[in-house]
């Protein structure tokens, strides 16, 4: 099932006899969209215009009602208000042996959409752009973002390369609609906080 696409795992549900019409009918739809934000209009829509039959859309229908309902319940709806409750979710970042930056997408109400590895560099450096950061946002339609990274020397102070690298991320959030809530520099046990030290 793991080796399975989405497009595939959808066939399989709806039970279709024409696979090659459908398969490229989800496989357009899931480019195009996210998981996480993947609506059963998105895919009713789609399928209406390539003629898909009644019986087709009331097992869509199904599949997404379904969908909604285990998503209420998910992980991915947990609410990130605090620099602890940001800190809490990133074990991996906290312990990593080099730099590696993770953002936390969050919908409007803080509430996470998807946590994602952004970029690995070495022991002290790492090169990523902003854009990297929200081309992931713009997909999965966050509102809000919290930026992770490590520092493996255990010193959380953020060097002024960080200083900038924060403020370049704030400056094109402001642009895209996407606003940076937090920027967290963590070690195992404790993290430095940008917008607690009012750097954001």
């Amino acid at each position: 099932m793991k080796d399975l696409s989405t497009a595939d795992l959808f066939l399989r549900c709806l039970e279709v006899k024409n696979n090659s019409k459908y398969k490229k009918l989800f496989n357009e739809v899931f480019k195009q969209y996210s998981v996480e934000k993947l609506s059963s209009k998105d895919i009713l829509n789609n399928a209406v215009r390539r003629g898909a039959g009644s019986k087709i859309i009331e097992k869509i229908k199904t599949i997404m009602e379904i969908n909604y309902r285990l998503g209420k319940n998910s992980s991915q709806h947990i609410a990130v208000n605090t620099p602890a409750s940001a800190f809490s979710l990133v074990p991996t970042v906290r312990f990593a042996t080099s730099e590696t930056l993770r953002c936390l997408y969050l919908n409007v109400k803080n509430e996470l959409i998807r946590a994602k590895n952004i970029a690995r560099g070495s022991y002290n450096f790492i090169h990523i752009s902003p854009g990297d950061i929200f081309i992931t946002g713009l997909r999965c339609n966050a509102r809000n973002i919290i930026l992770v990274h490590n520092h493996p020397s255990a010193d959380i102070n953020p060097s002024e390369e960080d200083i900038i690298f924060t403020r370049k991320v704030e400056k094109g959030g402001k642009l895209l609609g996407i606003n940076l809530v937090d920027h967290l520099i963590v070690n195992n046990l404790n993290f430095f906080s940008f917008k607690k030290e009012g750097l954001i």
